[in-house]
């Protein structure tokens, strides 16, 4: 059995418009899979982070129109064809 190993590069990505999925985006860096010091990676399936901010807008009691800010930024982030997307945050 062998071992593959791959080389990963960061395409940053334009900062989310409004002030709603901007914050949902940090909470989102929260939830990444790696977290350190001003850094997180995690991976995501789209499905699931169009769950997360259903539960994220209950939870920060948000109007529809916030909730609807937050979806439109998640579904044009770059998924691939299954609904898999990798992101890395930095602050």
């Amino acid at each position: 059995m062998g071992l593959d190993i791959g080389k990963v590069s960061i395409e940053y990505l334009p900062r989310p418009s409004s002030k709603a999925a901007n914050e949902f985006a940090q909470w989102l860096a929260e939830e990444a899979d790696c977290t350190g010091d001003e850094n997180s990676f995690g991976f995501f399936l789209k499905d699931k982070v169009l769950g997360m901010v259903e539960e994220y807008g209950q939870d920060e009691e948000l109007s529809q129109k916030d909730i609807k800010k937050i979806t439109r930024w998640v579904e044009s982030l770059p998924w691939d064809e299954d609904g898999c997307l990798t992101l890395y945050f930095s602050w």
